[in-house]
């Protein structure tokens, strides 16, 4: 077998020929090098090439020594990685290009003590095998250089050291994220997924690993808590006991290690919940008197909690015509004169498709266009008047894509532009899409082996578009014995991107914005609303973001 190393930040395919040296992989002395800062993950992919046919291949890592000091065996963690067989390359809707072509990606990683599709495991000859490799650099490890090794053994094989060194910068990561994300899921999926009854007592078991996973990846995940109400017009009562069950551990922290509770809350009010058709129609003085009383309750609610500053209401997804503008300004004209505060979302930008449908500027307190319909200037604008800017999925050349069947980079560049343009939350639409509910709600996605995931062919109705894994960041662990959630090689790179981030703010911090801006500008030209009609305009090496990052670390260590 011939062993080598690539990064976080690329995709090996299953039948790629061995790979030479990169940054963090010297063939010579094959060792892998990673540098990084205390509370950070670092991450490379140990890439099994097999000659022949191999059997009882196996992984294993020891601790990382640097004189006394050590990184303890415990913060490494081994997965292999499963892949996936993409024949429909992801459709236009995806970007430009939206795929890199048919082949074997990997996406899930699995752990290697799983007891399905974990180690020991067969590689057939002239193929790849991954092993993901994570390494966490605890908070208090003293500075300096740590080695140890990773050893590879196969049946019959001799067994192979690899050298691995992990040089501790003297800095700390915030444990705080700066980027806010928020991306949707549904508990009737997970539900589904684990082969449980929503909310039952093994649901409520497995549901808060889900948020452990996305918070150990510095991602907020969320399904809005639901309340109980009764009455109508100024008459509204809440009943709090359902929502508070779920919500208290979630909002104030205390189901997470660090503390730190959900941010943003997406409040579970929109145009269905309180439905108006219930309370006289839309236009009623009775709705409005119901909305605004519901909201005073909310804030009320919440203010005793310490949650208001965080929540938001998302009234309308994608606004796209006239009455669906005019339902936009209704919510944004009644949540206004509550009086509560509470800003309106709209995954919309301030300049709409037909102009006949009027604007949404004075009703709308955060703009979150697609990524291709930021535009700076626009967005600049609307920061100046008072109001927030985010931005909701990806696609070439506006943003990396989050779909299986594009490079390494991908998730990677969104913390990147965010900084680069200002944006305070990036949203992504669900991440654990495991039945296509708009398609054929009725049958499962089998995530675990087919990698197509939305597709609008399956309605029948003339639409044309579809992706390998869009909305699929988690995996249900269910399938290969686990009983909770099993991580993907994209939300690793996600989580490689906002930890880079942090590299910025802390520049931030230290009076240095002017160079965090600079070393951005390096690897990131252009993207979102500024790419339109124009090639991408970030670096497509791996290698040129972790030289940014690491002169980043350099800066910040110098102080301020």
């Amino acid at each position: 077998m011939s062993i080598w190393a690539a990064s976080d930040s690329r995709k090996v395919k299953r039948d790629e020929p061995v790979g030479g040296a990169s940054g963090v992989w010297s063939r010579e002395k094959k060792t892998v090098t990673l540098k990084g800062a205390r509370n950070e993950y670092l991450a490379f992919q140990l890439i099994v090439h097999a000659n022949s046919d191999l059997e009882g291949v196996n992984c294993s890592v020891g601790d990382l020594r640097s004189g006394p000091a050590r990184i303890d065996r415990e913060n490494i963690a081994l997965f292999r990685e499963h892949y996936l067989h993409v024949t429909d390359p992801s459709s236009s809707m995806y970007g430009d290009p939206p795929s890199a072509g048919e082949g074997w990606y990997p996406d899930q990683l699995v752990p290697m003590d799983a007891p399905k599709g974990g180690a020991p495991f067969s590689v057939a000859a002239g193929q790849n095998q991954g092993i993901w490799v994570d390494v966490f650099i605890p908070d208090g490890t003293t500075a300096g250089v740590y080695k140890g090794k990773v050893s590879v053994s196969a049946k019959g094989q001799p067994k192979t050291d690899i050298g691995l060194e992990v040089q501790v910068w003297d800095f700390t990561l915030p444990t705080e994220t700066h980027l806010k994300t928020w991306f949707y899921f549904g508990p009737d999926e997970l539900a589904n997924g684990h082969h449980v009854k929503k909310y039952d007592a093994r649901y409520k078991r497995l549901e808060p690993e889900y948020y452990r996973m996305a918070r150990a990846h510095r991602i907020n995940i969320d399904a809005p808590a639901y309340f109980n109400y009764s009455g109508t017009g100024s008459g509204v009562k809440i009943d709090w006991s359902s929502h508070d069950s779920r919500a208290v551990p979630l909002f104030d922290g205390t189901l997470f290690k660090d503390g730190i509770g959900l941010d943003p809350i997406c409040l579970p009010i929109d145009r269905e919940f309180p439905y108006y058709g219930d309370h006289g129609g839309l236009e009623s003085q009775e709705f409005a008197e119901t909305l605004k009383s519901m909201l005073v309750l909310v804030k009320e609610h919440f203010d005793a909690r310490g949650w208001t500053d965080r929540a938001f209401i998302w009234g309308l997804d994608e606004p796209a015509d006239r009455e669906e503008y005019e339902q936009v300004r209704r919510y944004g004209q009644i949540i206004h004169d509550s009086g509560t505060g509470i800003p309106l979302m709209i995954t919309e930008q301030p300049s709409p498709e037909d102009p006949s449908w009027g604007s949404l500027i004075g009703y709308v307190d955060i703009w979150c266009p697609a990524v291709g319909s930021y535009i700076p200037s626009q967005m600049d604008e609307r920061r100046a008047a008072g109001e927030r800017t985010w931005t909701y999925n990806g696609g070439k050349p506006y943003a990396g894509s989050q779909v299986i069947d594009t490079d390494g980079l991908g998730m990677r560049t969104w913390a990147w532009l965010a900084y680069k343009y200002n944006v305070e939350c990036w949203l992504y639409w669900h991440c654990m899409y495991w039945k296509d509910i708009y398609n054929t709600p009725e049958a499962d996605n089998d995530v675990w082996n087919d990698p197509v995931t939305y597709d609008q062919r399956r309605k029948g109705n003339g639409g044309e578009d579809w992706g390998n894994g869009d909305g699929t960041l988690f995996y249900p662990g269910y399938d290969v014995g686990v009983d909770g959630p099993v991580s993907s090689q994209r939300m690793k790179v996600l989580r490689r991107g906002l930890q880079d981030y942090e590299y910025m703010w802390l520049l931030g911090e230290q009076g240095k914005a002017d160079t965090a801006e600079r070393i951005v500008n390096s690897v990131v030209r252009y993207g979102l609303g500024d790419a339109d009609g124009r090639k991408v305009g970030w670096s497509t090496n791996p290698d040129d973001w972790d030289a940014a990052r690491e002169e980043m670390a350099k800066q910040i260590a110098g102080g301020p």
